[in-house]
């Protein structure tokens, strides 16, 4: 079987098979990285490869008539050049080692593993390559990050996790999202100013979409096991929910709640706060994603609407 060292004196990368087809321009692209020692990876891939400690072993299988698989030899190349005391990269053409292939399972390509463990079905963007990479399993998508100390915004939207997750994707498209801050901090001016444990909002709009938590019971194999017989499945289970909106934040800003501890708030999702609104499970009823995605369509054409013409300013008018 031909194999292919690159400069094995700073990299650990090895071409099982020949560089033909499709890969010749990874191959072209991979001289010229390692000629100039610079894989020129962009800054939210190299901040992502820092945080990199310990050693990936990557496998990557390839075949010559694959349009998509130069993306991804490319982006693991960029890793092994930047971290070549960590990374290290075999790319594996499967026609030249079908049985390295059936060990693998690797019967469609791109594939990547690291550590024996897969990462990676398909070409993704560099970042996503690098995320994936990082966490040992594959990423569906990356949210840059900012260091911006202050950000102005017509609206300020305070999630939960799995609605967001579910439709990040598509958001990116539109806005920015700032993901894992906390809101601690709220004022109710003209303004409002929301502060995060990374930076400051000013937004003249909030929408608390914060949802539910479940209600656990904190026995031994309730985590082990959910999924597998235990269930917090919120129509099956509604009860389990009493008691357990994520309110916190809205009480502490002075936001009305309801008997059963939900987010009061009228036929537009407004909230006795001007400029505040909710949507999604902490206001109560049914909690399911479809319920949750149109109410906050519903307040997000409401916030609209108000932002163009102020309620709040026609009635002291």
């Amino acid at each position: 079987m031909p194999t292919l060292l690159f400069d094995p004196e700073h990299f650990l990368i090895r071409w099982q098979g020949a560089p033909l087809g499709e890969e010749r321009r990874a191959f072209i692209e991979a001289l010229a990285m390692m000629g100039y020692r610079k894989s020129n990876a962009s800054d939210q891939s190299k901040k992502i490869l820092e945080r990199i400690q310990s050693k990936r072993e990557i496998k990557l299988f390839v075949s010559v008539t694959c349009p998509y698989c130069p993306q991804q030899v490319v982006n693991a190349l960029k890793a092994a050049i930047d971290k070549p005391d960590l990374i290290s990269l075999d790319i594996i053409d499967v026609q030249v080692n079908p049985e390295m292939a059936d060990k693998y399972a690797a019967h469609g390509v791109p594939m990547t593993f690291a550590n024996g463990t897969l990462i990676a079905q398909g070409a993704q963007t560099e970042e996503l390559f690098m995320l994936s990479l990082e966490r040992m399993e594959q990423q569906t998508f990356f949210i840059p990050e900012s260091n911006a100390d202050e950000v102005a915004a017509d609206l300020v939207i305070v999630g939960g996790k799995t609605l967001v997750d579910i439709l990040v994707t598509h958001a990116l498209q539109y806005v920015k999202i700032f993901p894992g801050e906390e809101v601690f901090n709220i004022q109710c001016k003209d303004i409002f100013v929301i502060q995060t444990t990374r930076r400051r909002f000013k937004a003249k709009a909030i929408l608390l979409a914060t949802g539910a938590a479940y209600k656990r019971l904190g026995i031994p194999g309730e985590v082990r096991l959910s999924g597998r017989g235990v269930s917090y499945c919120s129509t099956c289970d509604g009860p389990l929910f009493k008691g357990k909106p994520e309110v916190g934040l809205a009480k502490k800003i002075g936001v009305e709640l309801t008997l059963e501890g939900y987010i009061k708030h009228d036929l537009f999702h407004r909230t006795n706060i001007p400029g505040i609104y909710s949507a999604g499970d902490v206001e109560g009823g049914y909690k399911q994603i479809v319920t949750a995605a149109g109410q906050g369509s519903e307040a997000a054409l409401a916030i609209f609407e108000d932002l163009i013409n102020p309620y709040w300013k026609q009635k002291t008018a």
